[in-house]
């Protein structure tokens, strides 16, 4: 429950990025648009994380993960470029694990949140 030295994935780099990320209309993506706003070429990690929201939490009696990785994606841009990535959010990646191995789809609110962990989040709500 402390806070972490390092969160997971903080790395260093020559350059700094930005990331906003935005729902598809087909409602199971999420577009990404990376750009580096440095004055070097660079690659940056952006990593894909689904956060169950508190009302899920407080619906269950197992321990639910604060997030968890789902996906990630590597870009390489020149300075001052930008490019657009998309992840498929698929229903396992909103699913959870019980006490017993057993996965499931809890309905309710959460959070997808997109981080390269060098501090740049961006964070998307979803309902499932």
């Amino acid at each position: 429950t402390g806070s972490p030295l390092f969160e997971f994935g903080t790395g260093l780099s020559y350059t700094t990025f930005s990331i906003e990320c935005t729902k598809g209309d087909d409602g199971r993506a999420v577009t990404c648009d990376v750009g580096n706003t440095g004055e070097r070429e660079g690659d940056d990690v952006v990593m894909a994380f689904h956060a169950a929201g508190d009302a899920i939490r407080k619906s269950v009696t197992f321990p639910v993960p604060r997030k968890s990785l789902f996906d990630f994606q590597r870009v390489r841009l020149a300075a001052g470029k930008k490019t657009s990535i998309t992840f498929e959010v698929p229903q396992e990646a909103l699913e959870l694990v019980d006490a017993d191995g057993n996965r499931d789809l809890l309905h309710g609110d959460r959070t997808l949140l997109f981080s390269n962990g060098a501090g740049q989040v961006s964070t998307v709500s979803w309902k499932a």
